[in-house]
């Protein structure tokens, strides 16, 4: 919600311009060619009431969550990756930059690093180093608390260029600095002054990126975490008037007892399933996919699952005859590997069905994806 507290006088606004955040993860260029597309319709918000100057100061209510917004209990490594992006009510880009590095012009010189989008707001500190042929081993580190990534090592002169995703500190201040970069693309002034006091309250625009759906779709074909730790806080706050982990752990308890399922069953305490305290039954599991089956929305649940070239499941299971017969949810934590979802047989039933490998050890990946796929390809036929 954009809202303006104060008075315009010409083509001048003084007062405070106020961002409330309600946890809409796609202010971002997932479904628009641009990530500022939606910022920028804030701004022409602006423009059209004739502004192009602003006096005082921006306010961004972040209230809508409570509590920390950190995920908790997390691997330290996953707050360094993009999967692992802080979350925030008023967040952009996914809560993350793209980290481009390019060698020089000959070996020896400095390496090249830029950031995408380039807000003025991450800081790099550049000690890449060119070197012969296409040597490949830059590192990054991340600070824990400020927007400072560190990127050494070496990039070879041969080597044309590379990225990386990583996540920002303080997504809230990333927003910020992305707003005030919109406003000057658009050729908004906007002057600082918390002097000037907000005055009476003149207009209230309100935005939404992308539907509930469209979110769903990122959670169970994409398995985008942010996506779901905010749906997390947003259940909480939609049903229980608080966006935090608590509520949305309260109300998902509240569900599952209206589905008939014992939430003793069902210990998650996080949204996206990172946390290594998440314990869940697999028989708790089919419970679920069977009662959202006959659910009223269930088509709706089922058609954001994944399957064999879609989403997360793009190289799982290629060899299956008939891939329309089944929309399957990866999952993925250190040493568990998890596969569920539905087959649909060909005399019209619906099959409820979760496996899971823990402890596999020194298995790779690809070992223990083949063993859950191969079963349920199996069940398939």
């Amino acid at each position: 919600v954009l809202s303006l507290n104060g008075r315009v006088k010409g083509k001048a606004f003084s007062g405070a311009l106020g961002i409330r955040g309600e946890g809409d993860p796609n202010i971002s260029g997932r479904y628009y060619a641009d990530p500022f597309h939606m910022l920028y319709a804030m701004v022409d918000s602006l423009r059209a009431m004739g502004i192009d100057t602003i006096r005082g100061h921006l306010d961004l209510d972040t209230s809508y969550y409570k509590g920390p917004w950190k995920a908790e209990h997390w691997r330290k490594n996953f707050y360094d990756a993009w999967y692992g992006a802080e979350i925030a009510p008023l967040g952009f880009n996914d809560n993350c930059v793209v980290v481009r590095v390019k060698p020089g012009a000959k070996p020896g010189d400095a390496g090249i690093v830029s950031v995408v989008p380039d807000v003025g707001y991450v800081v790099i500190n550049n000690r890449l180093t060119t070197a012969k042929g296409k040597r490949r081993k830059w590192t990054y580190a991340m600070d824990p608390v400020k927007p400072e990534i560190t990127i050494g090592g070496e990039i070879g002169v041969g080597v044309d260029s590379a990225q990386m995703v990583l996540p920002v500190r303080n997504p809230v201040g990333f927003f910020r600095a992305a707003f005030m970069h919109a406003l000057a693309d658009e050729g908004i002034v906007f002057v600082e002054d918390h002097a000037i006091p907000s005055g009476i309250a003149i207009k209230n625009f309100t935005y939404s990126s992308a539907p509930l759906l469209s979110l769903l779709d990122e959670i169970n074909q994409r398995s985008q975490n942010l996506h779901a730790e905010t749906i997390f806080r947003n259940m909480g706050a939609q049903v229980l008037g608080e966006g935090s982990v608590d509520a949305g752990r309260a109300a998902e308890r509240r569900f599952l007892i209206e589905m008939g399922i014992s939430p003793d069953d069902f210990e998650v305490w996080d949204g996206c399933g990172l946390s290594p305290k998440n314990k869940l039954k697999p028989s708790t599991e089919t419970k679920l996919l069977r009662a959202m089956a006959r659910h009223s929305k269930g088509r709706y649940y089922i058609n954001s699952f994944a399957g064999p070239r879609v989403g997360t499941g793009g190289k799982r299971m290629l060899e299956l005859e008939y891939p329309w017969l089944t929309r399957f949810k990866t999952g993925f934590i250190a040493e568990a590997h998890a596969l569920v979802g539905y087959v649909f047989p060909m005399d019209g039933d619906t099959l409820a069905v979760a496996m899971y490998l823990n402890e596999t050890g020194g298995n790779t990946d690809a070992a223990s994806k083949a063993v859950l796929d191969s079963l349920w390809i199996r069940i398939v036929k």
